[in-house]
């Protein structure tokens, strides 16, 4: 079956310069700079490090989608390239990591939150919040929604400046302060952010 699927979905991939099946192609040559020795073992130590950093978010009660300045690493036990501390920065969600041995612990987290950091949590939760909205409608990837948003005055703030990402990210097109209007949505929901009420609806355009 495989060999047959291979081939149909190459067919309709495949550009005027390429041979006629798939299985014409040699097989593809090791490139030798994209190899990463000692992978697992990184990846072993990648792991370790998350663990901990998670670990102690949680003591501390900060979510994951808030996200911190520094995470600092007592020991750099493997030479490991940019792409695989972006994997600990994406997992841990922090903007820098940097190395010092003169640190007690394996890890520590910087928790101080700046207004700037906690601001884009506050985007995530919301983003977050429409996402979990769409779902809920049964919207497909494809579906574009308009968002319409009513909250106190630092909220309509946040979201104003931050219109941009949101519909990036929740595939809207448009989103909107209001009230609740005469128009139907196809969901509606009233929220908290940052102990702050936040009303929020979205509409399926298309």
């Amino acid at each position: 079956m495989m060999p047959f699927l291979a081939e149909e979905i190459y067919l309709n991939l495949k550009g005027g310069n390429m041979p006629k099946s798939i299985h014409l192609w040699d097989w593809p040559k090791k490139n030798k700079e994209k190899i990463i020795s000692n992978l697992e073992e990184k990846m072993k130590w990648i792991r370790s490090i998350v663990t901990l950093a998670l670990s102690q978010r949680k003591h501390l009660e900060i979510k994951v989608r808030q996200p911190l300045k520094r995470l600092t690493i007592k020991n750099k036990k493997l030479q490991i390239g940019e792409e695989l501390l972006n994997l600990i920065k994406e997992e841990v969600n922090v903007k820098e990591i940097v190395f010092d041995p003169k640190i007690k612990k394996e890890i520590e987290l910087d928790t101080t939150i700046t207004p700037e950091l906690k601001e884009e949590g506050m985007v995530r939760e919301i983003t977050r919040q429409i996402q979990e909205m769409r779902k809920k409608a049964s919207f497909k990837p494809r579906h574009r929604v308009l968002i319409r948003y009513s909250g106190n005055k630092k909220l309509n703030e946040i979201l104003q400046r931050n219109k941009k990402f949101i519909i990036e990210e929740t595939k809207a097109k448009d989103i909107r302060l209001g009230e609740r209007p005469k128009e139907v949505f196809d969901i509606e929901r009233n929220t908290k952010i940052d102990k702050e009420n936040l009303w929020l609806a979205i509409k399926k355009i298309k």
